[in-house]
């Protein structure tokens, strides 16, 4: 996926060149139309949302493309180079026929990226569900209340471990008077 934004970005500047060059208006320099075409490219990589995984990697590859396409501009003697008037027809249509394709296959590009985030997310979502639901089975399944028993029945469930007695009346007094004996002493 990389490599082909950064190969339909490449093919849109070199359209939008080639636009801009043979343009039938104005004799264009090859210098001016570059610096137009970068100017556009920025301009197309400001309209993509910015939540799409596919913007840093379009917003990179401007950036480095403007870099290195400025210093070339600067350096080049090429820049100065004016197309001939019989051309410029042929060049405007080749870059407008450039241009359509390789933004309609970025469009896909994006579109394609912006689905798989959003089926990602919907399944990130649905497995973290999954995933609660088992949890909270196990730890209903660990818990002492929810274990399970041969029945429903009150005198067939689960028995306490120690069984109570009765105590009567002068039992509790036996035992109250011995504890108050241990605490004064």
């Amino acid at each position: 996926m990389t490599q082909n934004v950064k190969q339909q970005l490449n093919s849109m500047y070199v359209g939008f060149v080639f636009v801009y060059w043979g343009d039938d208006e104005k004799s264009c320099q090859l210098g001016t139309a570059k610096q137009k075409s970068l100017q556009q490219m920025k301009s197309f990589a400001k309209t993509i949302d910015k939540k799409n995984p596919v913007f840093d990697k379009i917003k990179s590859s401007v950036d480095e493309m403007t870099q290195s396409v400025s210093k070339q501009i600067m350096t080049d003697k090429s820049s100065n180079m004016v197309l001939d008037n019989k051309q410029k027809q042929q060049y405007k249509q080749f870059g407008q026929n450039q241009v359509a394709t390789s933004k309609k296959n970025l469009q896909s590009i994006i579109e394609r990226e912006q689905n798989s985030r959003h089926n990602n997310t919907l399944a990130r979502q649905k497995e973290a569900v999954e995933k609660s639901k088992q949890q909270d089975m196990v730890a209903k399944r660990n818990a002492m209340q929810y274990r399970p028993t041969k029945t429903n029945e009150v005198s067939m469930g689960a028995k306490p471990s120690v069984m109570i007695e009765r105590m009567d009346q002068r039992t509790l007094l036996q035992l109250l008077k011995e504890r108050k004996m241990q605490n004064a002493a």
